[in-house]
């Protein structure tokens, strides 16, 4: 990770979907993507451009629409599970469910929608990564951004 800039690294910053996929293909070796983004919100140039085409080509990453990444949207709690869970699965990890979501205030607004992080949102429960400690303020899964 770099930072925000040369002066600030910003660790109680907003995660964005820019960002989110930039640390996974950063932490991936920064392979290169054999495409261009097929999404027309991600304009060439950008930190996130190679970073987007590359989740999108290896399916950790979908847009909200097929044609919009919205990159500079912040990253939903459901969303970053969903990213570390496909990010995990394609390196051989086991996502198989294994946990429960019952420590979670707001376990009932999860998505059960087969893109949702329904594959690792309990392994990664059953493995203390994610714990339902989360401030009171964060109610909605789906909406609601990572922050510390």
């Amino acid at each position: 990770m770099n930072g925000m800039s040369q002066e600030k690294f910003a660790p109680n910053g907003i995660l964005t979907r820019g960002q989110l996929v930039t640390i996974l293909h950063r932490l991936a070796g920064s392979p290169t993507p054999t495409g261009a983004s097929p999404f027309t919100d991600v304009k060439e140039g950008r930190y996130y451009a190679e970073a987007v085409s590359w989740a999108a080509e290896q399916g950790l990453a979908q847009g909200v629409t097929e044609t919009r990444f919205v990159p500079e949207a912040p990253a939903t709690r459901e969303q970053l599970v969903t990213f570390l869970c496909r990010y995990a699965a394609m390196h051989g990890v086991d996502t198989a469910a294994g946990g429960s979501l019952s420590n979670f205030p707001d376990a009932s607004s999860v998505s059960s929608m087969p893109s949702s992080p329904c594959c690792g949102r309990c392994r990664l429960v059953s493995c203390k990564v994610w714990t339902g400690a989360w401030p009171q303020s964060l109610r909605n899964p789906r909406t609601d951004r990572c922050v510390p």
